[in-house]
C-alpha cells in the first residue's frame, strides 16, 4: 500500500521529519493506521508508544518480530517437514505447505521450488504414489502449482472411479423389457366356427349306423 501510493519514506526513513508540513502530517498518520489495521493487537501492545510516528511504529514492530525469528524458523521448519496428507483433500493440503512456506520466508528461512515439491509428494496418501512417481521422474522438474495440478487430477479420477455406475434394469422372466419402438403382433384370427364340432355330420353318421345295424 504504501509503495502504491508513494509513501514508502514514511517507513524507510527517507521523509525527514524537520520539514514536515499538515500535508506530511496527514500523509503519515494513514501510513500509521495501516500499521495499526494490518499487525495483531498483543504486538501493537508491545509496539506503541505515545507520539510515535510511522517509522517509529514500524521498527518497534520489527524489533519485536526479529527477537524471536530463529525460534521461530525452528518450529515452522518442523511443521513443514512433518506435514502430511492423510485424508485431507489435495488442494486443503497443498494450502497448508504453502502457507508454511511463506511464514518460513518471513523469518529469512526461504523453500527453494524443488523443496516444496519433494515436501509435497513426500506423504501423500498412498493412492497418488504412482503419480507422485511420475512427477518426481519429470524432466525438467514441475513446479509447485504444476504437481499440484497433476495431483489433484489422479484425484479426480479417483473420485470418479468409486462413484456408482448406471446399470439396465434386469430382465424378467418372460425376457427383456420392451422397447419404446417394440410392435406387438396379434395372434391370428380364426372363423367363429373354425375349431366348433360340424354336429349336422355327425348326427346323420350316427343315424347311418343304426340303420344298418349289428348284423351289418
Amino acid at each position: 500500500m504504501c509503495g502504491k501510493f508513494g509513501l514508502m519514506s514514511h517507513i524507510d526513513g527517507s521523509a525527514l521529519v524537520e520539514l514536515a508540513n499538515d500535508l506530511w502530517v496527514q500523509a503519515d498518520r494513514v501510513v500509521r493506521s495501516w500499521l495499526l489495521g494490518s499487525v495483531a493487537d498483543d504486538v501493537l501492545d508491545l509496539a506503541m508508544t505515545e507520539g510515535q510516528n510511522a517509522r517509529a511504529l514500524w521498527l518497534a514492530i520489527e524489533g519485536l518480530f526479529n527477537d524471536n525469528k530463529e525460534s521461530r524458523a525452528i518450529f515452522l521448519s518442523n511443521q513443514f517437514l512433518s506435514m502430511v496428507q492423510g485424508d485431507l483433500p489435495i488442494l486443503e493440503y497443498y494450502q497448508h505447505l504453502k502457507t508454511l512456506a511463506d511464514s518460513l520466508r518471513d523469518v529469512s528461512h526461504p523453500v527453494s521450488e524443488p523443496q516444496l515439491v519433494l515436501n509435497l509428494l513426500r506423504d501423500l496418501n498412498s493412492h497418488y504414489s504412482n503419480t507422485a512417481e511420475n512427477i518426481a521422474n519429470s524432466t525438467p522438474f514441475p513446479s509447485f502449482a504444476k504437481a499440484r495440478s497433476m495431483l489433484s487430477l489422479k484425484e479426480l479420477r479417483l473420485a470418479n472411479k468409486g462413484a456408482p455406475q448406471w446399470r439396465p434394469p434386469p430382465s424378467s422372466i418372460l425376457g427383456p423389457y420392451p422397447q419404446a419402438h417394440t410392435v406387438f403382433t396379434p395372434p391370428p384370427a380364426f372363423p367363429p366356427n373354425a375349431l366348433s364340432w360340424d354336429q349336422g355330420g355327425l348326427i346323420a353318421a350316427m343315424n347311418q349306423m343304426a340303420l344298418q345295424g349289428p348284423d351289418n
